[in-house]
């Protein structure tokens, strides 16, 4: 299934991250949360296919351009005489880290390593639990992130209401 104004979602959410980071356009950095909800939604109708097809789209999907522009960026950071490990190529390529950005390649790459993990938490859920579940799958992980925030919210309130 495709969805035309997802294309056009997608390109609103590339703007405003460019915005954010070349014009300091304050709520550009909402255009990362507008992905990680594009695929939210994308990955359901991906798995209705099977967790096999699954596996294989989103491997294509990310990864082989992924590696395109991971090595077009070392390529540029060896030319421009940046100093930066081989290792860190290749652990960058398997979009792993040790969670610090300064460590990959490229800093912009950390919203893949944390799609791939969704990516992974999806599948294994639906290996073990079925599509048929995910609903509640996914109705608990929006009650955990909304309870999150609220405490995160409530937890800045009353350290700012003490530096008064």
């Amino acid at each position: 299934m495709y969805f035309t104004l997802l294309d056009l979602l997608r390109f609103f959410s590339a703007l405003a991250v460019l915005f954010h980071h070349h014009f300091y356009f304050y709520y550009g950095y909402l255009g990362v949360y507008s992905f990680f909800i594009i695929s939210g939604f994308v990955i359901y109708f991906s798995l209705n296919r099977g967790i096999k097809d699954y596996i294989v789209s989103r491997f294509v999907r990310l990864f082989p351009l992924f590696w395109v522009c991971c090595t077009i960026t070392y390529l540029i950071t060896v030319v421009y005489g940046v100093n930066l490990p081989l290792k860190n190529y290749f652990i960058s390529m398997m979009l792993f880290n040790d969670g610090k950005i300064a460590s990959m390649v490229d800093g912009s790459y950390w919203t893949l390593t944390f799609e791939l993990l969704f990516y992974f938490y999806i599948g294994v859920f639906v290996w073990i639990f079925g599509t048929k579940k995910l609903e509640w799958f996914f109705a608990s992980w929006l009650a955990l992130c909304f309870f999150s925030f609220l405490f995160a919210f409530f937890t800045s309130v009353l350290i700012f209401s003490r530096v008064r």
